[in-house]
């Protein structure tokens, strides 16, 4: 049997997925849902942290989230996105480039004396 926490987080988390589901604009419904749970006020219980507990925690945290989330989660989640968002053909590539080829871009800029607003 589930306990009450257990269940509820369980009825949150399939509410959550039927907004997006059901949603005409996923992404946007999902970065709604991001913004109203960044936004919950936390209530710290132990306020008594040391700086390595602390460091401790934000050097453990992404591999304790994905031990317990699991692939298919991120499998989920990447398809969801990759449906989600318009098809696209372009691509760009990044060259090398040298320090002669930054000053000569530089130099052919126009000077202009704007003011800071």
């Amino acid at each position: 049997m589930l306990s009450f926490g257990k269940k509820s987080n369980s009825v949150r988390n399939n509410t959550i997925l039927i907004l997006i589901q059901e949603s005409d604009n996923k992404i946007k419904t999902v970065w709604n849902i991001i913004k109203k749970e960044v936004t919950k006020p936390v209530i710290a219980t132990n306020a008594n942290l040391s700086a390595d507990e602390l460091n401790d925690f934000f050097d453990n945290v992404v591999e304790k989230v994905n031990t317990s989330v699991g692939p298919q989660t991120s499998d989920k989640a990447m398809q969801l996105l990759e449906k989600s968002l318009p098809k696209t053909d372009l691509t760009f590539t990044l060259h090398p480039t040298s320090a002669f080829e930054v000053s000569n871009i530089i130099c052919r800029m126009k000077s202009k004396n704007t003011q800071d607003v």
